[in-house]
């Protein structure tokens, strides 16, 4: 590499000395440039020139240095394309391109714990300004015949003003203009179902497999993050790439429907909906005919939508509530809605966070009763064919005292029974532990009421000398309560 270094030129005959490396690739390496400070060099591989795919990088770099993608002028590269090509020893070596600084990658944009850092004072308009950039851009290479083809989030940076910069340009599909300069790799959790299980070195990517990504990042930024075929499937490797395949997308049948902790569905306009409903509402026979891909809306199509949006944010229609979240006021709701989705959205958050507090510290009682490893002593095989049979009996059991404390209670005449409050006692009592995922505020009340029925009822059976039915009560409860779990 230090030979390298030193004998580097452009297509013109111009020096390049490379300086620190600050990234790397599949395919190579990116260096800075002494001396340029607003250019950086990809340097490939030796190995991959040398191989089957060096002729593919080697035409398809000349043909992007002769057709560049203008600049969308925004104060900033919009894309780090290929400007010139680099040399050593008469051989291609890599390419220099613009330098990207002061960005991030697009993930720190719907990542709530990242967007703090990026951005200062982050509202839902933040989201809809970055995914209405990206839609740009995307029209405006789809403009130029150009797909971008590979997703990977970590391939779009964007900046504290909302501004987007796609890099890795040279692994852009330029099939629609030159024979060979296709894109061979993907995202499998941004991939078009049409393309799903396909080798990327042979999978046709087209404006219509881009326009599904896109869907998927908007659907992302707008939804704080949350995937949009992120439903769990069992026994499988990649759920969400298998989702995508066969269209289970749970947030779309006859309206968009987000997850659970995501923002209220009522944030966004029914163009929006419309547009997420074409995009992502279809079956395993519309992706065989076809049909999927032909009523995606374009990426053209998204930036209008959002242009939209954002006017309406910009605009009196738009509502700010006392902690500063910008919202619309969703005239197109039937009735009035004046909450706050954000509000209730940070509200559900920290009743989710409560209640996985209560889980993970009855984990940790568990733990520390079965030992500081965690685990359970060993146990002999007649012991675990023990534990098993008086876990059943025990279940058996309790099923069995709720059903005659039950009926004990139903055949009860006498208001002031002892033994209907035994038995509604006993109920109570078996109900908390046969359920213990009830909430914890109501097992309490149900545990103090129980006692209380529980004294009332023993005194009031033994003063009306119904000693035999209350002791058979009892009996019963103390079973019930002292068989181990």
């Amino acid at each position: 590499m230090s030979s390298l270094k030193s004998g580097i030129v452009g297509t013109t005959g111009t020096p390049y000395v490379l300086g620190r490396k600050i990234s790397h690739g599949a395919e190579g390496d990116i260096y800075l440039v002494c001396g340029k400070p607003d250019t950086v060099v990809k340097i490939y591989r030796s190995k991959d020139l040398d191989s089957y795919s060096g002729a593919r990088i080697k035409n398809k770099l000349k043909f992007m240095i002769k057709t560049p993608v203008e600049r969308l002028g925004m104060g900033h590269p919009t894309f780090a394309w290929p400007v010139e090509a680099l040399f050593s020893g008469g051989k291609l070596v890599g390419f220099a391109m613009p330098r990207i600084t002061g960005m991030q990658g697009i993930i720190s944009a719907y990542t709530p714990t990242e967007r703090k850092r990026l951005f200062e004072n982050y509202t839902w308009k933040h989201a809809v300004y970055v995914a209405r950039n990206v839609a740009h851009a995307t029209a405006h290479l789809h403009s130029h015949n150009v797909v971008k083809g590979d997703w990977n989030p970590k391939d779009i940076l964007v900046n504290r003003q909302c501004r987007v910069s796609f890099i890795d340009c040279d692994s852009f599909d330029m099939s629609l203009l030159a024979a060979g300069c296709k894109c061979v790799v993907y995202w499998g959790e941004m991939l078009a179902p049409e393309l799903q299980g396909q080798d990327p070195k042979t999978a046709r990517f087209t404006k219509q497999t881009d326009c599904f990504s896109l869907a998927v990042l908007v659907f992302q930024l707008l939804m704080d993050g949350f995937h949009p075929f992120s439903t769990p499937v069992r026994d499988s490797a990649n759920p969400i790439a298998e989702n995508i395949a066969y269209g289970r997308c749970a947030y779309v049948s006859s309206k968009i429907t987000t997850p659970p902790g995501a923002p209220d569905p009522r944030v966004l306009p029914n163009d929006i909906k419309g547009l997420f409903y074409r995009c992502f509402a279809y079956t395993k026979d519309d992706v065989r005919n076809g049909n999927a891909a032909k009523r995606r809306p374009t990426a053209a199509e998204w930036a209008a939508a959002l242009d939209r949006l954002i006017a309406s944010l910009n605009s009196k229609s738009a509502s700010v509530c006392p902690k500063g979240h910008v919202h619309l006021k969703a005239p197109w709701l039937k009735g009035s809605y004046n909450g706050c989705p954000f509000c209730e959205q940070a509200a559900r958050r920290k009743t989710k966070r409560s209640s996985q507090a209560r889980i993970k510290a009855g984990a940790t009682s568990r733990q520390r009763s079965t030992g500081a490893s965690g685990k359970a002593p060993p146990v002999s095989r007649i012991g675990h064919v023990s534990k098993q049979l008086m876990q059943t009996i025990d279940n058996a059991v309790l099923r069995l005292v709720s059903g005659i404390a039950v009926i004990m209670a139903l055949l009860a005449r006498a208001k002031r029974n002892g033994v209907l409050s035994l038995a509604i006692a006993a109920a109570v009592l078996n109900a908390v532990k046969c359920y213990p995922q009830m909430p914890f505020a109501v097992q309490v009340i149900l545990l103090i009421g129980a006692a209380g029925t529980l004294i009332k009822g023993a005194l009031a059976a033994f003063a009306r000398k119904r000693a035999v039915a209350a002791v058979a009560v009892l009996l019963l409860l103390a079973l019930a309560t002292l068989l181990p779990e």
